[in-house]
């Protein structure tokens, strides 16, 4: 199944995602090598052009819309379906990003697909990802979402696949200490938890 992609511009998602860029420029650096999983047209890039060069950015995407257009940018820039397929890149990762991609997957694609980008980091690399939840209305109106997440599930998921957890956290409440997250998801609170996050660094 694809979809047609018709923005033509570079989008910047500095106004949308700012806070989820600031925890990634944490770690970047001109020659931080990052994998964007789901890439899309590319927009990650723009958002962080000015701190990485553009040779250290990766993208894969299923969608062949989106890929052209990407590659009419000048990225670096690949189709493919991370559930069937091998990543087409032979460099070994410093960062790897999925934001809203992992809910597209079964429990089965999901072992899967990290158990690839596990072995495309380096030693101590990061994984960031970002997914809906069960609580609110925006996983359930999206047809192609097949599973939500949690930050338990998601932490659990990493932990089991060669990961120790750096953060694991519900977007809107993430300046609540971790200990304090699961406690905030019970009615009539959780319609507020849209979105979880979780961190991890590959274990040497």
């Amino acid at each position: 199944m694809e979809f047609k992609y018709y923005h033509t511009g570079e989008p910047n998602l500095k106004h949308r995602i700012g806070w989820k860029l600031k925890k990634l420029r944490k770690f970047l650096t001109e020659n931080t090598k990052i994998l964007d999983v789901g890439c899309s047209t590319g927009g990650l890039y723009f958002s962080i052009k000015d701190i990485i060069k553009k040779e250290n950015y990766y993208g894969i995407d299923y969608n062949k819309y989106a890929v052209e257009m990407a590659e009419n940018k000048g990225l670096n820039v690949k189709q493919c379906d991370i559930r069937k397929e091998e990543i087409p890149f032979k460099e070994k990762f410093d960062i790897v990003w999925m934001n809203h991609v992992i809910e597209h997957f079964t429990v089965e694609e999901q072992i899967k697909v990290i158990n690839k980008l596990r072995n495309i980091l380096k030693p101590n690399g990061l994984i960031f990802i970002f997914a809906p939840t069960p609580y609110h209305w925006y996983f359930w109106d999206d047809f192609t979402h097949v599973r939500p997440c949690t930050h338990g599930q998601l932490s659990d998921l990493l932990r089991n696949n060669g990961f120790i957890i750096l953060e694991s956290k519900y977007s809107r409440i993430r300046y609540f200490p971790q200990s304090l997250q699961k406690f905030l998801r019970l009615p009539p609170i959780r319609w507020f938890l849209w979105e979880v996050y979780c961190i991890g660094k590959k274990l040497e």
